[in-house]
C-alpha cells in the first residue's frame, strides 16, 4: 500500500487524486470477480482471443494469405525476392565532402 508520507507529497503537488484515480481504474480490470457485465464480456473476449490466436494453432489459409500480401507489397514497392518487407530498411548516410578553402 501507499505510505502516508508519499500521499502527502503527492497531495502537496495536487497530483494525489489523479494518481489514486488512475491506479484504482487500472487495477479494477485485474480483479477476478468483476461486477460489471460489460467489463466481464470484455475480459472474456480478451481471453477468447488469446486462446484463439495461439501461435501453435494457425490456420494454413491465414499463412497463405499473409504470404500473398507480402508478395503484393514486394511488387508494389520494388522489394527484391531476397529482402524481407517486414523489416525496416537500412538507411546509410554518406558523409558530405566540404571544401576546406571556403
Amino acid at each position: 500500500m501507499l505510505s502516508f508520507n508519499f500521499l502527502q507529497k503527492l497531495n502537496a503537488t495536487r497530483v494525489a487524486g489523479q494518481f489514486i484515480r488512475r491506479n484504482i481504474s487500472a487495477s479494477s480490470v485485474l480483479m477476478a470477480n468483476v461486477s460489471d457485465p460489460i467489463q466481464q464480456l470484455f475480459l472474456d473476449k480478451i481471453r477468447e482471443y488469446k486462446g484463439k490466436f495461439d501461435t501453435k494453432s494457425f490456420d494454413p489459409s491465414i499463412d497463405k494469405g499473409y504470404k500473398n500480401d507480402l508478395e503484393k507489397i514486394g511488387k508494389q514497392f520494388n522489394i527484391g525476392a531476397n529482402e524481407d518487407p517486414t523489416k525496416f530498411p537500412a538507411i546509410k548516410f554518406q558523409e558530405t565532402k566540404i571544401d576546406p578553402q571556403v
